[in-house]
């Protein structure tokens, strides 16, 4: 488990964990290079953990970076938020892996998605991303430059992740022009659904630490795949997940008996 959790902590979240193997049949926890994959019946696991460790960080007066996805990750987001103290959160910075490029407001945006759903940022500096009257282009360099300066001033780079049926992570999408960015900590690029503003595998590779919750029979072969081979990111985006100093996938698609 968690390095930085305290025994009482990670006793805690060992005996939540034990309950989940049993209910699930799973039996232990593997390790995949940098990950670590942790068999889970559903979010609640990685969601305690993930709250847990920004815990544990801002009790020893660090400066938390926290970004975070949309889609079922909104609600996993708004319940680790209600869970912290207004003190827990004046040391906290919250902000998007991915945005739609949509205008400010509008419900497919995965913040507006956040607000809807009653997300309450206490004390913590929210990242805006979406702004009126500017361009894709503008709007990913703007977030590129705030993220490079939150990422300095951090000392503790945390991040809640998926993974698609499709095995992308983040807004990084197969094939993408995201998934070469090896000097941005941002890009922005356009698709048949959505245009879209998301991290880059090089400020994945600055986290701290990944905390990526994939659930459902449909995530089955791209959790495979990434558990057991290795294929070029552009291929599938979920590889960046092994580069990432502490790597913890959430799974039910995880173990011989899935």
């Amino acid at each position: 488990m968690d390095a930085s959790l305290s025994p009482e902590e990670s006793n805690s979240l060992n005996a939540h964990i034990e309950s989940t193997l049993i209910k699930t049949g799973h039996e232990k926890i593997c390790y995949h290079k940098g990950m670590q994959t942790i068999p889970s019946a559903d979010s609640t696991v990685g969601q305690q953990q993930l709250l847990a460790r920004i815990q544990k960080e801002r009790s020893a007066g660090k400066k938390v970076l926290w970004l975070t996805s949309g889609g079922s990750n909104i609600a996993v987001t708004v319940v680790i938020m209600a869970g912290l103290t207004l003190q827990e959160s004046e040391g906290v910075t919250i902000g998007l892996i991915d945005e739609r490029y949509v205008p400010v407001g509008h419900l497919d945006s995965n913040w507006q998605q956040l607000v809807n759903a009653g997300i309450d940022t206490k004390s913590a500096t929210v990242l805006q991303v979406l702004y009126e009257d500017l361009s894709l282009a503008a709007t990913a360099e703007r977030y590129d430059t705030c993220l490079e300066k939150a990422f300095s001033d951090a000392d503790v780079i945390l991040g809640l992740l998926g993974i698609g049926t499709d095995g992308h992570t983040a807004g990084i999408l197969p094939g993408s022009s995201a998934a070469d960015k090896t000097d941005q900590y941002v890009c922005g690029y356009q698709t048949k659904v959505y245009d879209r503003i998301t991290i880059t595998p090089h400020a994945l590779v600055h986290f701290t630490a990944a905390y990526t919750l994939a659930f459902g029979e449909a995530k089955k072969s791209a959790i495979q795949e990434l558990i057991n081979k290795t294929v070029p990111i552009a291929t599938q985006p979920a590889q960046i997940l092994k580069n990432i100093k502490e790597s913890y996938i959430f799974s039910d698609q995880i173990g011989g008996k899935t």
